[in-house]
């Protein structure tokens, strides 16, 4: 016997369990640095920390906060660690990535300002990274040749 079910039929899960931290790069893609009116990508990445709280099921809800101006959205590749990395050099990075999948990385702008980069209150509001829906396995796909649509 053949059970089908359609999309539209059930709740979405995250396609990974919580991970122990996430770590955001920013600035990383040169669209970003033309926007924000910069010469050049930073020659030294800078990153920000995101609570796992922030991630919510591909599909799911975002809810505005109240008084919220400026929500703003950032479709994501995200690279899905798979094993313990420490002091792993560059050469080897590849090598402990487990999948990539998609990040809806959403952000309250009116604090980007006050708050100066550390993005806590800008990104780190519960559910604001919807994720997914897959998980592709590493070997299935070239990390230097994506191309990402974001629709909302």
């Amino acid at each position: 016997m053949r059970h089908e079910r359609r999309a539209g039929d059930g709740t979405w899960l995250p396609p990974i369990d919580p991970p122990s931290k996430i770590i955001a790069v920013h600035l990383s893609y040169r669209s970003r640095c033309v926007e924000y009116q910069m010469e050049r990508i930073p020659e030294v990445p800078s990153y920000f920390m995101k609570p796992t709280s922030s991630l919510s099921a591909h599909e799911a809800p975002v809810a505005r906060p109240r008084g919220c101006r400026f929500l703003n959205y950032e479709g994501e590749f995200a690279v899905v660690i798979g094993r313990r990395a420490i002091g792993v050099a560059i050469e080897e990075a590849l090598d402990y990535v487990r999948g990539y999948t998609l990040v809806n990385d959403f952000g309250i702008h009116d604090f980007r300002h006050a708050d100066r980069g550390s993005m806590l209150r800008v990104k780190g509001q519960d559910g604001f990274g919807p994720m997914g829906p897959a998980l592709v396995d590493a070997g299935d796909v070239d990390p230097n040749d994506l191309t990402l649509r974001t629709l909302v």
